[in-house]
């Protein structure tokens, strides 16, 4: 019984080590300077002392991209996808090419009930003193927002099984670049190609031969 208890412990501190090693690494890369594209490469290598068995971020997670675009006077999200299937959900917003007078006024996970955005409400807030305060918002270049929630924290009783990332900046005096994306991982199904399925010369997985 002592060694079932032992090794049930080790096993609930290695799945919490694994779950926080998505974000970890991309926080870390990013702090050493490195892309966010570089920090997703590196976030799906194995964790250190680890065995190296473990499945590839491709077959435990799916992307949608926030395209950079300039927000200034307007907004940007993400499309609408659906978290059945998935724990949690992983935000990262980066300013780029930055007016100085401007701010990112709105930066959240909202939640929808279809793959349109029905009855669309926030998971996260944004506000004076709320999730991504807005007395203390991103402004510069290289300034980025990280945004973190669990399955179980949308409105499932509801119907809410959808979410979004959004941004928003109300000022418009000069260009106001954000690129960022939307990582649902934690697959209860763990397989090849949770992107899409391989297509020569359009949807293209890549491992060392």
């Amino acid at each position: 019984m002592k060694r079932q208890i032992i090794s049930g412990a080790a096993a609930l501190g290695t799945l919490a080590q694994l779950d926080n090693s998505i974000s970890a690494a991309i926080v870390h890369a990013r702090a050493a300077g490195l892309s966010w594209r570089d920090a997703l490469r590196i976030a799906r290598r194995p964790i250190a002392g680890g065995s190296g068995a473990g499945p590839f971020l491709s077959e435990d997670c799916a992307i949608s991209l926030l395209e950079t675009a300039d927000i200034g006077g307007t907004n940007a999200s993400t499309s609408w996808v659906p978290m059945a299937g998935y724990d949690r959900v992983f935000a990262y917003v980066e300013i780029g090419t930055w007016n100085s007078t401007d701010d990112l006024d709105e930066c959240r996970l909202q939640q929808g009930q279809t793959v349109s955005g029905t009855n669309a409400k926030d998971l996260t807030s944004d506000a004076s003193g709320a999730d991504y305060d807005t007395d203390n918002p991103v402004d510069a270049d290289g300034d980025f927002v990280i945004l973190e929630a669990r399955a179980e924290d949308l409105d499932v009783a509801n119907a809410f099984d959808h979410v979004r990332l959004y941004v928003a900046e109300a000022g418009n005096t000069g260009v106001d670049n954000v690129t960022g994306f939307l990582l649902r991982y934690g697959a209860q199904a763990k397989r090849a190609q949770k992107n899409g399925a391989a297509v020569t010369g359009s949807k293209v997985y890549v491992r060392p031969s």
